[in-house]
């Protein structure tokens, strides 16, 4: 059984691999997945504060040949230090990243 697991997932990767020749490929294949598995898109210069929700799943994209996918912890808060007249907002977790 787990020889045909491992079979499995050498067989998905190679096929992404084969449809892959270049980064936008990659890129485009990768959106496709992520959006699959319940990621949402999101753009970089929007504000990530107003976008992101806890428990959220994202991705983002730069000039179509970078993707950054990441998912947001239950406990996820969003709070703000005021700094040189400026608020800084920070991300915290009330849980360790493992």
């Amino acid at each position: 059984m787990r020889a045909l697991a491992s079979y499995s997932a050498a067989h998905d990767f190679l096929t992404f691999i084969n449809a892959s020749p270049t980064p936008f490929h990659v890129v485009e294949l990768a959106k496709q997945r992520l959006v699959n598995a319940g990621f949402q898109q999101i753009k970089e210069r929007d504000s990530w504060e107003a976008s992101c929700k806890p428990g959220g799943k994202y991705f983002l994209t730069r000039n179509t040949s970078t993707i950054v996918a990441f998912a947001v912890g239950k406990k996820w808060q969003v709070r703000s230090l005021l700094a040189n007249e400026a608020a800084i907002p920070l991300m915290t977790s009330t849980t360790a990243v493992r």
